[in-house]
């Protein structure tokens, strides 16, 4: 299995290809997806569902056939997170 570790200061997810929503006041879409690789973060856990604006995102390579994504930890491109109270 092929794996694919983020720079520093980097998350890697895995875009949920089903939802969208359209901020009104900005036009941004805001998107979801989910950790598969946290990085250095220390916020971030791998499974959390992070809410992140597009133009933020940096495609990756495929792996294994799956579309994968990296954006930086910043509040200018991540906009939310939710966890499931069991991974805490």
């Amino acid at each position: 299995m092929t794996t694919f570790e983020p720079f520093p200061g980097r998350i890697h997810f895995q875009p949920d290809k089903e939802k969208g929503i359209l901020l009104a006041v900005s036009g941004d879409v805001q998107e979801s997806g989910t950790v598969i690789n946290p990085g250095t973060s220390s916020f971030f856990k791998e499974g959390d569902t992070i809410t992140f604006l597009r133009w933020g995102a940096e495609v990756t390579p495929e792996i294994d056939g799956k579309e994968y994504w990296t954006v930086r930890e910043d509040v200018a491109f991540i906009t939310g997170r939710a966890r499931n109270h069991e991974q805490v």
